[in-house]
């Protein structure tokens, strides 16, 4: 006959079995050592856990890019490329694009290993840097305007290492004309992540049927801090911010109109007939021409 101090060890003692089987780490008997790694069912719940911390961060911070690529996409349709902003509005979309590239900095993604890197690009807005000037300088001011009615200004990067700035116009609003710089970009440190060394060829400018060739070759360096589907966005060796977007007008036959400048059966007119242009359009016209011809290289400078 079994006696009750027997029983009552016999019940405490499965009692405390199965107390100790319910914890995450069994218990050992003494004598045991409790080994040192986890058991694989509280290490898996655990990387399980980390991973949803891990994806619950990720979407939070894409949700938020999103609603700040979302917010600039919008802000700058309305101001055709930033040239007469106002100062405290350009302020405000400068601090909303420092935002985003902090986001691009701390992604640690290298965007020049990115193949959206590749494409055609509208110029959408300029501002930062020194000045804060459009890009294409006096060309695209309220005075330039007057003569030079902006039909789109780009910059296209194409494979393997091509790079194109590109401003369309319509001289005195009725003689189609482009002014272009093609070079070729290697990447380069001093810039950070992303930084890239742009070599441009002379500049030429296409108005009517003619096309000239003028001043001389140049070399810029920007960093591209920003890059998804839909918009590229850098900053230049000075500071200056840049934002260009895929799509719209970028895709439109203006946009190709680069061709027209360095395509390989392209007659380039003497710098006579160039200076004879320069002749004809004295005064403020010919000033604003080689103001746009020296800025040019703003779209990647700043």
């Amino acid at each position: 006959m079994i006696s009750r101090s027997s029983l009552i060890y016999h019940y405490s003692r499965a009692a405390m079995m199965a107390f100790t089987a319910s914890l995450p780490i069994r218990a050992k008997p003494i004598g045991y050592a409790t080994p040192l790694s986890c058991p694989k069912s509280f290490s898996l719940a655990t990387a399980r856990r980390a991973r949803a911390r891990i994806a619950c961060v990720a979407a939070v911070d894409s949700a938020e890019t999103k609603q700040l690529v979302d917010k600039l996409l919008e802000s700058v349709k309305k101001i055709d490329g930033g040239p007469l902003t106002s100062k405290a509005k350009k302020a405000e979309l400068d601090e909303l694009i420092n935002r985003i590239i902090a986001i691009g900095d701390n992604s640690g993604e290298d965007y020049l290993s990115n193949p959206l890197i590749f494409g055609q690009y509208s110029v959408a807005y300029t501002g930062g840097g020194r000045g804060n000037s459009a890009a294409g300088g006096a060309f695209r001011s309220a005075l330039g305007r007057l003569f030079f009615v902006p039909r789109g200004a780009f910059q296209h990067i194409f494979q393997p290492d091509v790079a194109v700035n590109l401003v369309a116009f319509r001289l005195f609003g009725f003689i189609s004309g482009v002014v272009g710089l093609y070079g070729a970009f290697s990447t380069v440190d001093d810039m950070g992540k992303g930084g890239l060394r742009v070599r441009f060829r002379r500049p030429r400018i296409r108005i009517g049927p003619w096309t000239y060739q003028f001043s001389n070759e140049s070399e810029v360096k920007l960093r591209v801090a920003y890059l998804d589907e839909r918009v590229r966005i850098a900053v230049g060796g000075r500071g200056s911010l840049f934002v260009f977007t895929r799509g719209g007008i970028a895709e439109q036959s203006v946009a190709d109109e680069w061709k027209s400048l360095f395509g390989e059966t392209v007659k380039v007119q003497s710098q006579q007939a160039f200076k004879l242009l320069i002749g004809l359009t004295v005064g403020v016209v010919g000033g604003l021409i080689v103001s746009l011809v020296t800025n040019l290289a703003r779209l990647f400078m700043g």
